[in-house]
């Protein structure tokens, strides 16, 4: 459905990790016509910036929010090799989990 003139379109923030951006990019293409996507490695994070910074502030922006939880990494877990998500993909999980709640 096309939007109106007047009509604010929901914008949302895709977190990835580098390995998992050809996703990021998928979801982006299936809610461009819907949303304001930005996947995190779109211009986002400025040189001259902190990177906590620029999320804390970001985050009351977006009104969604979608974590791309891909297993990038290997972590020993109770003696036990096993596939986990990236580090920062939980971390923007959870500071935007803080900010919109858990509903």
């Amino acid at each position: 459905m096309p939007k109106k003139p007047s009509q604010r379109l929901p914008s949302i923030f895709v977190a990835s990790s580098k390995e998992a951006l050809p996703v990021a990019r998928a979801v982006k293409a299936r809610f461009n016509d819907e949303a304001d996507v930005d996947v995190w490695e779109e211009d986002i994070f400025k040189a001259n910036r902190n990177y906590l910074d620029t999320l804390l502030n970001r985050a009351s922006y977006y009104d969604f929010a979608i974590a791309i939880c891909a297993a990038d990494d290997l972590a020993t877990i109770r003696k036990k090799a096993v596939k986990v998500t990236r580090d920062n993909v939980i971390f923007e999980f959870g500071l935007f989990l803080g900010r919109f709640g858990p509903n």
